[in-house]
């Protein structure tokens, strides 16, 4: 957990030295158990450009659609995985409806600091699918 810090800490003064490495990152975030280790990668991944082959992709969207569907999961860690599906979903629409519907049914029983991230996703997903605005 101290190298996942020192991780994030790295990339945000040197981004260059943790490009060549981010794919490996991505493909080993599944398999890790620890929520300090979850939420400094998560963190590290959702500050960076996503320019991922589609099964990393793949893999990148799986699990933090799985983190943010946990309902044990730690409020950081799906804050960040849900920055990163956000961010993903700039670049490949499709997932936009699957993520408001996630967001949508994470809500009610959401955090306050959740709700208010999930309320600004939402927004800015409504209006980019058209939709008028926020259910409650």
């Amino acid at each position: 957990m101290r190298s996942a810090r020192v991780i994030n800490l790295v990339a945000n003064l040197h981004p260059e030295l943790i490009r060549p490495h981010l794919k490996e990152l991505v493909i080993k975030l599944p398999t890790f158990k620890t929520g300090g280790l979850k939420r400094c990668m998560v963190k590290t991944i959702s500050e960076r450009s996503f320019d991922f082959d589609e099964n990393t992709l793949g893999i990148l969207v799986n699990t933090c659609f799985e983190w943010v569907n946990d309902p044990s999961e730690e409020i950081a860690i799906k804050a960040y995985a849900m920055e990163v599906l956000y961010r993903v979903s700039q670049f490949h629409p499709d997932i936009k409806p699957e993520l408001i519907a996630t967001i949508e049914y994470l809500l009610p029983e959401a955090s306050s600091g959740i709700k208010v991230r999930g309320k600004m996703y939402l927004k800015k997903l409504y209006k980019e699918v058209g939709r008028r605005k926020l259910e409650e």
